[in-house]
């Protein structure tokens, strides 16, 4: 059942990323625009209680853009705004902990079972 709502919900927000590229470390989670994903850095680990991802990202942007395009995204996705930087979803949670000056950010992305 949640496979089909994922499912659903993907469909409804692919207008809205369709032109974005998603994180291959977490295929469920985009990258956004200005964004390049630093590949062979990250971690994702499978355990019976949920994953583990260790994510990166690095690009010429804004943390303020960072912020709001990942607040308007992700709920479209099934992650819930906890805090500006930080969403759930089912078992899930997803921090963005931004770095570096605008102009020049560090994205992190981590996911962890709650």
């Amino acid at each position: 059942m949640a496979a089909l709502a994922l499912a659903l919900a993907y469909a409804w927000v692919a207008p809205a990323v369709a032109a974005e590229k998603f994180l291959a470390a977490a295929v469920d989670v985009p990258l956004m625009g200005g964004l390049t994903e630093v590949e062979g850095v990250g971690v994702v680990f499978d355990k019976p209680d949920g994953r583990i991802v260790e994510a990166y990202a690095v690009g010429s942007v804004a943390a303020a853009q960072v912020e709001r395009y990942y607040s308007e995204v992700l709920p479209h996705l099934g992650w819930q705004k906890v805090d500006p930087v930080r969403y759930q979803r089912e078992s899930e949670t997803l921090r963005l902990n931004i770095g570096g000056r605008d102009g020049a950010l560090t994205v992190r992305f981590d996911i962890t079972p709650r």
